[in-house]
């Protein structure tokens, strides 16, 4: 399900004789876009952002080319919307579809002219859309940080182990009294060994942490931005799939 909230903006620049045209065809495109027929809602909002100038159909436009599964396309549009909009809030999430679909695989070779080839399919056989999944890079690292966070409590658990047993044979030796040079060199070394184990645990939970983040930030899904042309101004409306 697609929910979307609305946020007035005035921006200037769109001329004064065009926005009901650029309007309509903004809407069209949403249409478009949330009945999933994204080759209409690209061609809407091409003519519309020929008409109103607004940076932020472009990055519509990378929306609904990621969504129909032209990954080059999508790129391009995304790189255009940085260009033209370098201030943007949505600038970051451009940049991140950029680089997680980068280098887009190479296009299949065009079939013979007597061959004809069948429509594109939107979804995979499974249902899943045919861009890759775009937090898969953060979901990796996640669990790859988080391996290595575990692997350094492992090894906070061997040094507690050493401060243990050499802590051990200090009391065994001084249980009737002792005299302290001759068991230094061994508390010391406990001692050393307690304080590496409490540095390693404390390492190993800011890594837990930092991968868990990036686990959850790879399952989030970033919301499409759509901008109608309104007026002298826009209207911005945020998309997200819960």
């Amino acid at each position: 399900m697609k929910l979307a909230i609305v946020v007035l903006a005035a921006l200037a620049g769109v001329a004064s004789a065009e926005p009901t045209e650029a309007e309509r065809l903004y809407t069209e495109g949403q249409k478009a876009y949330d009945a999933e027929r994204y080759a209409d809602a690209i061609a809407q909002w091409t003519q519309s952002y020929e008409l109103s100038h607004l940076p932020a159909l472009v990055f519509n436009i990378g929306q609904a080319y990621r969504h129909h599964g032209d990954c080059a396309k999508a790129v391009d549009a995304y790189k255009k919307f940085v260009a033209l909009d370098p201030k943007s809030a949505e600038r970051g999430t451009a940049e991140g579809f950029i680089t997680e679909l980068s280098p887009c695989p190479a296009e299949a070779p065009a079939p013979p002219p007597a061959v004809t080839a069948p429509p594109p399919s939107k979804q995979t056989p499974e249902g899943h859309e045919p861009i890759a999944d775009t937090g898969r890079g953060k979901r990796i690292a996640g669990i790859a940080i988080a391996a290595g966070g575990l692997a350094i409590a492992a090894t906070g658990l061997y040094f507690g182990a050493e401060a243990a047993s050499l802590g051990d044979e200090v009391r065994k030796a001084c249980a009737t009294g002792c005299a302290y040079p001759a068991i230094r060199d061994k508390d010391e070394a406990g001692r050393r060994d307690e304080t590496i184990q409490w540095i390693l645990y404390g390492a190993s939970a800011a890594t837990l942490v930092t991968g868990g983040v990036l686990y959850v930030l790879g399952s989030r899904k970033p919301s499409p931005v759509a901008v109608a042309p309104h007026g002298n101004g826009a209207v911005v409306t945020l998309l997200g799939r819960f």
